[in-house]
């Protein structure tokens, strides 16, 4: 039997996604806007926020001070990984990939974001997260407008959507190992009723996620990294890819 199975409306989206019946990774999502990145080849060098380069459609924003987190492209790593790693310096510290704050996607047009993570290191503190999803402008605490997960101290897994006026947010009851990836997926398809995946499996299915943002304040960018308070606490957070598919407005 083949490793892929079709599905010619998957997740009740309208859309045909091809997609790996074993990791349920999507292969081919079939949606008039797509994007795909798996950071391979030796030009993923990225450029510090604000000094946006051409060729390359990330950048990453260092907030700290006396310390150095370290954001890169994992070298010689089958399928391509970036990594994202905070510094022992007791200080707030952000360290974040995102697109410059360009908003080209929006979760109005049933945007759907998947990417499959884990955290080579799980965050050692309270003080410390590990963050991603989408969002609007770059905020060190977190964009006014976003959906997102999180990875909390002990690999507790936390999801999170916020409209600038109501912030929900839920354990989603599954614990990342450090080490091991998952999927994660996060479905805007019906903006009120925002659903999470991890590994295929719908989670936090008691919690309504409903994103009451505009159609303005629905634009957003991709984003993945690792965050803290003042604190020395450590974590590192490994990105193997980025997927995003939608309706075309």
């Amino acid at each position: 039997m083949g490793k892929t199975r079709a599905n010619y409306n998957w997740k009740n989206t309208g859309f045909p996604v091809v997609y790996d019946k074993t990791t349920v990774e999507s292969i081919v999502p079939m949606f008039p806007i797509t994007f795909y990145d798996d950071f391979l080849g030796a030009d993923i060098v990225i450029p510090p926020f604000g000094t946006a380069e051409s060729g390359c459609k990330w950048v990453y924003k260092d907030v700290s001070a006396a310390g150095a987190p370290t954001v890169a492209k994992k070298a010689d790593i089958v399928n391509g990984v970036i990594e994202c790693a905070l510094a022992a310096d007791v200080e707030v510290e952000t360290v974040e990939v995102n697109m410059d704050d360009q908003l080209s996607f929006s979760i109005a047009q049933g945007l759907i974001f998947e990417a499959r993570i884990t955290c080579s290191v799980l965050p050692a503190a309270s003080a410390a997260r590990g963050v991603f999803g989408m969002g609007g402008v770059f905020v060190a605490e977190g964009a006014a407008h976003r959906v997102a997960f999180e990875i909390l101290t002990g690999g507790t897994i936390q999801a999170e959507c916020d409209d600038a006026v109501t912030d929900t947010s839920a354990d989603t009851g599954i614990t990342a190992v450090a080490g091991t990836y998952n999927i994660f997926r996060i479905d805007c398809t019906v903006q009120t009723d925002i659903k999470f995946y991890i590994d295929g499996v719908r989670v936090c299915t008691g919690t309504t996620f409903n994103s009451a943002s505009s159609v303005s304040n629905s634009k957003m960018q991709p984003y993945f990294g690792m965050t803290k308070t003042a604190n020395a606490a450590l974590g590192t957070l490994l990105c193997d890819y980025v997927k995003i598919f939608q309706d075309r407005s």
